[in-house]
């Protein structure tokens, strides 16, 4: 594991990602950024991988040879999805409003095959000291955005709302940093 890879593995539980989900069909890393959850995801099975992004510069600087690795330079709210077996938010939707974000969980949804995952990884508002903190680093990071952090039981109320079973993880380590797992199944 390269030293980026592996300090990214502190703040993003790819392990447990790709775990909880589908090991075959469509998944969609949206919000991908540089792409490393989606190489990852791509390079564990055979899964067909998409990864989307509105930064085409954060893409460009992502060289892929994965054959099941596709890229894609678009705006999620916008694009329109294939069927998936499965799709990753990975600290993306803090970004968008509120409206946006029911939007786009909404239109991932919808997307999903009956027994679909959803993964979402977010922070949770009510982490104290560790909420703060990530919201420091959004700060300093992404300056110009309006953050619109969820709690807990707001994000799984939200989910469950939009016909999900839902499992939350608290996968804090002992990096000062909030890191919840929302994993949410799509009924029948």
């Amino acid at each position: 594991m390269s030293l980026r890879l592996y300090l990214k593995s502190l703040i993003i539980p790819f392990q447990a990602i790709s775990q909880a989900l589908p090991q075959t069909g469509t998944i969609m890393d949206i919000g991908c950024g540089n792409g490393e959850v989606a190489s990852f995801l791509a390079r564990l099975s055979t899964r067909q991988v998409i990864g989307i992004d509105p930064d085409k510069l954060r893409l460009q600087a992502t060289a892929s040879t994965q054959q099941n690795l596709k890229l894609v330079h678009a705006d999620a709210l916008t694009y329109k999805f294939p069927l998936l077996a499965g799709a990753v938010l990975s600290d993306m939707l803090h970004h968008l409003s509120p409206q946006q974000q029911r939007l786009l969980l909404t239109k991932t949804i919808a997307a999903l095959q009956p027994g679909g995952v959803i993964i979402v990884k977010e922070i949770d508002r009510t982490d104290m000291i560790r909420s703060r903190l990530s919201r420091l680093w959004d700060w300093l990071f992404y300056p110009q955005d309006k953050i619109a952090y969820f709690s807990t039981l707001a994000l799984t109320r939200l989910l469950t709302a939009l016909h999900l079973t839902v499992t939350h993880i608290n996968a804090n380590t002992w990096v000062p940093a909030s890191i919840h797992l929302y994993i949410g199944v799509k009924h029948a």
